[in-house]
C-alpha cells in the first residue's frame, strides 16, 4: 500500500509540474510584423529582417554562431510542455 501511495504522489507531481508549464501557444509571438528591423529575440542569433521573408514584410532570421558546426539547435522563447496530438495555427 506505500508503494502505490508512492507511485501515486510522483505521478501527481509529475502531472502538475507538465501542466505548470504547459503554454496556450508554442510560438513566440503570432506575428513579427510589429517588431522593429534587426530586433533580435532570444538572444543575438535571431534577429527580426525584412530582406528575406516569404508572406508579410518581416520574418526571423536565426544564426549560427562562430565555430558552431552542423545541425545548431537554438532555443526561442520559453520552453512550454505541448497536449499530446495538439494542433496549432
Amino acid at each position: 500500500e506505500i508503494e502505490t501511495q508512492s507511485s501515486q504522489t510522483t505521478s501527481l507531481k509529475n502531472s502538475l509540474s507538465t501542466v505548470q508549464a504547459m503554454g496556450s501557444n508554442p510560438w513566440f509571438d503570432g506575428s513579427l510584423e510589429t517588431y522593429s528591423e534587426n530586433q533580435q529575440i532570444s538572444g543575438s542569433r535571431a534577429v527580426v529582417v525584412s530582406s528575406q521573408k516569404r508572406s508579410g514584410t518581416k520574418s526571423l532570421r536565426v544564426s549560427r554562431g562562430a565555430g558552431e558546426g552542423g545541425n545548431s539547435d537554438k532555443t526561442i522563447g520559453k520552453w512550454i510542455a505541448l497536449r499530446e496530438n495538439a494542433v496549432f495555427r
